[in-house]
């Protein structure tokens, strides 16, 4: 007789033992090989050469970003003033803004 059948002729608590033994051993063979793979891939990764590229430091990179989003806000901001100053009417090439009084009263 096969050590499955013997289980399966067992009593529930038998049952529920293997049940937790074997589904830890099959997530330790299964984390083992994660860790495998993942310390392939980061070694792999690590001993590439860079060909002729310097190495990235923090702060140049985070003061480019930087640079950029203060470009990028700007412009916003730009487009936006630039939409409300042509919602303005012109009269003879200057803008005229007309405040009614009796609105207020």
């Amino acid at each position: 007789m096969s050590w499955l059948n013997k289980i399966k002729r067992s009593d529930e608590r038998t049952k529920k033992k293997w049940i937790i033994f074997l589904s830890c051993i099959s997530m330790v063979v299964v984390v083992g090989f994660w860790l495998w793979y993942m310390s392939y891939s980061i070694g792999e990764v690590g001993t590439q050469k860079t060909s002729g590229m310097e190495e990235t430091k923090f702060w140049p990179v985070f003061k480019t970003g930087i640079t950029v989003i203060m470009n990028s806000i700007k412009d916003k901001i730009n487009l936006l003033t630039s939409e409300v100053y042509s919602k303005i009417p012109k009269i003879g090439g200057e803008r005229v803004i007309n405040i009614d009084k009796s609105a207020n009263n």
